[in-house]
């Protein structure tokens, strides 16, 4: 429900006389107004928060916060916000909103304009929170403009920022003189670190769903789709040798066989274990990547093809070898069968994927548990 700003009857303002002149005596409900002003905003703010910090966009946060602000006052015609770099060659705001929005639709501020000492905000440098009296006879052309259309009169700037990181700055405009002073500027300030907050944790969310998709949920591997995208940058370099190097393609014996009379946590288990000891045998530098349910592709670059053989034979017996604990006493062994390939410079991945795949199917028809090495020329 949106808040409601009732203005008190100006008629109820007694008069006294000083010094013979009648003025009106307005501190005492000048005060009060700001209070319920002050508590009412303080109200919206708290209820804009409800829902709103686990959205992914954060502008329409920051968008529905200022609005909320906005709305429970009828002294301030207009908030925007800008996030960017602090150094950056100019401010645009990004987020705008109020009856006097139009004087921030189009501003855009050169940074070396704003590092002047005139009645702009010097915001270029993170600079502290702000509040500056303006009139039609501004220096500054946006607050000038806002001061003769729409009557503001002061202005707050706060940094969006905490411990010294700035992201941005939230601006504010009021129609009354001093009524940031009055309205005192803590629930202002409070929202920079707020509004960083906002930032800070959608680019988080951004990250780690950057990390989610470039790994593999259950083994912790290389993602199929990220490992052919660094297989891809791979083949772009120029070869250092005739040999690129050599392709392995491991799948799990009877892995349907683990699922059915065990089931599929079991299953996982065992993906997570031979996917552990294909890591532990092959070099650091080597690729490794869980490329279908029950199968691991492994590029191992700059590998000569005279060791392809010996390569993946190691890797079958450090499986076949290697217990599992959720298998023990049952008849379920724990093999793996292997497809290799030394990969020549001219060959194309897929080339060489095609080649040991077909070598990995030899090798399943041998009877499983073995190693099958396709020849570059095969």
């Amino acid at each position: 429900m949106q808040t409601k700003w009732f203005r008190p009857s100006l008629s109820s303002t007694p008069n006294v006389s000083v010094g013979g002149n009648a003025v009106a005596s307005n501190a005492p409900r000048m005060e009060a107004i700001t209070q319920g002003e002050h508590a009412l905003m303080a109200e919206a703010l708290l209820r804009s928060m409800n829902g709103l910090l686990d959205r992914v966009d954060p502008m329409a946060v920051v968008e529905q916060i200022c609005q909320q602000m906005v709305d429970a006052s009828p002294h301030l015609p207009l908030a925007w916000v800008w996030i960017g770099d602090p150094q950056a060659a100019s401010i645009k705001p990004q987020v705008v909103v109020g009856s006097a929005r139009a004087v921030a639709g189009e501003l855009v501020v050169p940074r070396e304009f704003l590092t002047q000492h005139t009645d702009a905000p010097r915001y270029a440098h993170g600079e502290p929170m702000r509040s500056f009296e303006i009139s039609p006879l501004s220096l500054h052309g946006p607050w000038r403009r806002a001061a003769m259309q729409f009557g503001v009169r002061s202005v707050l700037v706060v940094p969006i920022a905490t411990a010294g990181d700035q992201r941005g700055l939230l601006t504010l405009y009021s129609s009354r003189p001093k009524y940031f002073e009055a309205m005192g500027t803590g629930l202002f300030e409070a929202l920079g670190p707020l509004f960083h907050a906002v930032v800070t944790r959608a680019q988080t969310r951004r990250d780690d769903r950057a990390v989610d998709a470039a790994l593999d949920h259950l083994t912790g591997l290389p993602s199929r789709s990220h490992a052919q995208r660094m297989i891809d940058d791979l083949w772009r370099l120029e070869p250092l040798s005739d040999i690129r190097g050599v392709l392995l393609i491991a799948n799990i014996d009877q892995f349907k066989r683990i699922n059915a009379t065990c089931g599929r946590r079991i299953g996982d288990i065992a993906l997570r274990h031979v996917a552990q000891l294909i890591q532990q045998t092959l070099r650091p530098s080597d690729l490794v990547t869980r490329w279908r349910s029950d199968e691991f592709l492994a590029w191992l670059p700059a590998l000569p093809g005279t060791v392809a053989f010996a390569t993946a034979e190691q890797l079958r017996v450090q499986v076949a070898e290697t217990s599992l604990d959720a298998l023990d006493g049952l008849d379920l062994p724990l093999h793996i069968s292997i497809g290799a390939t030394p990969v020549p410079s001219s060959n194309s991945f897929a080339t060489a994927f095609d080649r040991a795949d077909r070598a990995l199917t030899r090798a399943k028809q041998n009877g499983r548990n073995g190693v099958v090495v396709a020849r570059p020329d095969a």
